[in-house]
């Protein structure tokens, strides 16, 4: 209930309501009211900041996922299952969510079960992981960063941070097979330099001892 006060300004209270009616000595019914004008308006910012918060993370280009310490899926943007090829909804909270979206993943993965047990160890290990590449089925790579999130009370579950890095494995990759083919071709010339040079070893020393 919103009240007005002599000076003009509006606060909110909130009442309960105790009947004392059928005690011979009262006969009364008594109102409580609580001043909660402060606590409500928290309540307000702080749903316009999850709000602000929640349309950022949604419009980042890489996925984002965040899995708290009951493996309940909190958030996941729209980049993490546009990444992942994830067509359905991931419902946020759902229990044991985790486990149950690396399930749904493992079919994605190049490795299949094996990439799956990997990412979830590092979840349930709790550390910190920077650049953990995994390679889809389809030809794909990712990389991703995961972060345990701690608090006063304790753990608070794990921030993954996703992205697409395919163009630059390919470049990667493609230097190291050039490094490949240069140190071949190195060990090739060698060999062939040995190998005239033993050749000619022969002809020369018999020229030497003619003259």
């Amino acid at each position: 209930m919103r009240l007005r006060t002599a000076a003009g300004v509006w606060r909110q209270f909130e009442f309960a309501v105790r009947t004392f009616v059928d005690q011979p000595d009262a006969g009364v019914v008594a109102y409580f009211g609580l001043d909660v004008t402060t606590q409500r308006a928290a309540e307000r910012a702080l749903r316009v900041e999850r709000g602000r918060l929640f349309s950022l993370v949604e419009t980042l280009r890489d996925g984002i996922l965040l899995v708290d310490e009951e493996q309940r899926v909190s958030v996941a943007n729209r980049a993490f299952r546009r990444i992942l090829g994830v067509e359905e909804p991931l419902r946020a909270g759902s229990d044991r969510g985790w486990p149950r979206l690396l399930a749904q993943l493992e079919p994605l993965f190049a490795a299949g079960v094996t990439d799956a047990v990997r990412l979830r160890d590092i979840v349930a290990a709790r550390r910190a992981v920077m650049g953990e590449e995994v390679e889809l089925a389809d030809g794909r790579a990712v990389e991703l960063d995961f972060v345990p999130l701690e608090s006063e009370g304790g753990p608070r579950g794990t921030l993954m941070h996703l992205r697409d890095v395919t163009s630059r494995v390919a470049v990667r990759r493609g230097l190291e097979e050039r490094n490949r083919s240069l140190a071949e071709a190195s060990a090739m010339n060698t060999q062939f330099v040995a190998t005239v040079a033993h050749e000619l070893r022969g002809p020369l020393s018999s020229v030497v001892a003619f003259a």
